[in-house]
């Protein structure tokens, strides 16, 4: 176990998982769309969990266990197209209707 432990640190201290981007790679990052403030963007808002928020780390558990579920399950049937796939012709193929 120990050795397994050993190995996995040796593997994510090397350089390649947390030296910063350079170059072409870094060149790519900056042209994307969702890069601005020398940050990439979240094209949703997210709620982040802080202390400010009012809700910690057990009040969150507590909702995820014990919280209402009805926003789980969807509001309308799921579209599915039942398909054998090994009878399909590569030339005639064409996406579910509804």
């Amino acid at each position: 176990m120990g050795i397994l432990a050993g190995g996995g640190a040796f593997f994510t201290g090397r350089p390649e998982f947390g030296r910063l981007p350079q170059g072409e790679r870094l060149a790519r990052i900056q042209a994307s769309h969702h890069y601005a403030n020398g940050q990439f963007q979240n094209l949703v808002p997210v709620q982040v969990m802080s202390e400010d928020s009012g809700e910690n780390r057990v009040v969150a558990t507590a909702k995820f266990l014990f919280g209402d579920k009805s926003a789980l399950s969807p509001k309308q049937p799921m579209l599915s197209c039942k398909t054998d796939l090994f009878a399909l012709d590569a030339a005639k193929r064409r996406a579910c209707r509804r």
